[in-house]
């Protein structure tokens, strides 16, 4: 009884802590804005709606046919559909990892990568799917035999995602410019890779019993939290909210509103009239030199000039016409 009322309070402080990680990190898109915040946040929400479903979900369905004696066979059955249904938010939210992890050092996604990811994701939930079905037609005895194999194709799973955001987190990382950035996306891998550490490590004697069961929920959704907080502290050091991005734009508010020009395209015009090169503005504001190029693009297309003095000179204009 002690281990269930143990399994019970893990769940409680589990679905909090896992809410709270959500608020916390759209707050942080909120008072920021960065483009890899956004992706952040759609991380947290995927992870907690499969941590809901198919993690405290199979627990407490699990727990109660236990409770009713249901066969150890029928049990293990259900217990590995119920996570399927669960798949697609853990695929999408690893995905938002690696796509975080690429952002966050100043790159983009390759479109190649994001097919070649989904598309095996896809064989991956058709051949879990087949087998589950072949468990419930043939009430096969080998469901902990499945159980076992399908928890090592998960981690498996897991663990090359998350390889490959820690190449970016690590490898790329270790190339931005910008020391305090670059000590800080390396220390946010660290918090990453350490819980990750942890959580693989119950993962594997969740099932051992209630306590275990409860306390790698508990992982799974708190662990999420110092990375979280970690990164704002940085950001609150380094980085200008929107609000006050807002208070300074005020000057050039009629220029911005006369043409339509977006926050990002306000900072790539700022760097232009700094005298940067499109690849000083590419590594001050840390996104591709493509991206600043295709900024520039619609800049120049909105406010009908055909170059940067020309741009410039508009800016002059504007300011003194405000002044």
């Amino acid at each position: 009884m002690l281990q269930e009322l143990f399994f019970i309070v893990f769940i409680l402080i589990a679905l909090s802590a896992g809410l709270w990680a959500v608020l916390l990190t759209k707050q942080l898109n909120k008072t920021y804005g960065l483009n890899y915040l956004n992706t952040y946040l759609y991380y947290q929400i995927l992870l907690f709606i499969f941590g809901l479903y198919g993690l405290i979900g199979m627990a407490v369905v699990k727990w109660i046919l236990q409770e009713m004696e249901t066969p150890a066979a029928t049990i293990q059955t259900i217990a590995n559909f119920i996570p399927y249904l669960g798949i697609p938010f853990i695929i999408a939210a690893w995905y938002m990892f690696i796509k975080l992890s690429v952002e966050i050092v100043g790159k983009i996604v390759p479109g190649k990568l994001t097919i070649s990811y989904f598309a095996f994701m896809l064989l991956v939930i058709l051949g879990y799917g087949f087998l589950i079905i072949y468990l419930f037609r043939t009430q096969s005895e080998n469901a902990q035999l499945f159980s076992d194999y399908a928890k090592f194709v998960f981690i498996s799973i897991e663990s090359l995602t998350l390889l490959l955001a820690f190449y970016f987190l690590y490898i790329e990382g270790g190339k931005i410019k910008q020391r305090s950035l670059r000590i800080a996306v390396k220390n946010f891998a660290h918090i990453n890779l350490l819980v990750s550490a942890v959580r693989i490590a119950l993962f594997f004697v969740a099932d051992k019993g209630p306590v275990f069961a409860g306390a790698y929920i508990l992982v799974f959704f708190t662990g999420e939290i110092p990375a979280i907080i970690y990164l704002g502290s940085y950001l609150n050091k380094h980085y200008m909210t929107t609000s006050g991005k807002t208070a300074a734009l005020t000057p050039f508010a009629t220029f911005i509103a006369d043409y339509q020009i977006s926050k990002r395209e306000w900072e790539v015009v700022k760097k232009i009239c700094e005298g940067m090169t499109n690849m000083q503005i590419s590594e001050t504001l840390f996104i591709s030199l493509q991206t600043v190029k295709d900024h520039c693009y619609r800049i120049y297309k909105k406010t009908g000039v055909k170059n940067r003095v020309q741009l410039v000179n508009l800016i002059t204009k504007s300011k003194e016409e405000t002044s």
